[in-house]
């Protein structure tokens, strides 16, 4: 698997909620409710809450991806798979 599909894999949660701050064990588990990360916790592990937002743009900023990187790389992906807009309505 590439990187970026590592990326999308472990971020997409992002695009589902508006949480940015989460719940999270030492291996990586993410915790939905309090409850569970509590519950978690009673069992013996550690849970932190961690900054999805920040985490992703540090391993997008690992991976060598700028800001201004991703804003050409979003930009040209709209048009690869949006295809150009129309300037003008077709005719009914």
């Amino acid at each position: 698997m590439t990187e970026i599909q590592e990326f999308v894999a472990t971020y997409a949660d992002l695009l589902k909620s508006e949480e940015v701050i989460v719940h999270c064990d030492t291996e990586g588990n993410i915790y939905s409710s309090i409850e569970a990360a509590y519950a978690a916790k009673k069992s013996g592990k550690t849970i932190e809450l961690i900054n999805l937002r920040e985490t992703a743009m540090e391993d997008l900023k690992d991976m060598g991806i700028t800001k201004s990187e991703a804003e050409q790389m979003i930009r040209l992906l709209e048009l690869l798979y949006a295809g150009k807009k129309r300037g003008r309505k077709s005719k009914r």
